[in-house]
């Protein structure tokens, strides 16, 4: 699965899946001025059911300025 987000600035934040496997996920590029996409591959073994819970919690003071989320799988 593909987890795509559309923000401005850096981020480091942590991604957990069905409340059991986690991810890091910083992103140095960017801009505070200019809207940047990101994308993070999740393993597809860790899509075990027809629904995916997602949780994202910030890892820094740094404030994470996400607009939207969009995920695709094949």
């Amino acid at each position: 699965m593909k987890m795509i987000v559309r923000h401005k600035g850096r981020f480091n934040i942590q991604v957990m899946v069905n409340d059991k496997y986690k991810k890091m996920w910083k992103e140095d590029r960017g801009s505070e001025n200019v809207w940047t996409e990101a994308i993070l591959d999740i393993p597809a073994e860790w899509i075990t059911t027809e629904r995916t819970r997602i949780n994202i919690l910030t890892m820094e003071k740094a404030e994470y300025f996400p607009a939207h989320y969009w995920f695709y799988q094949r």
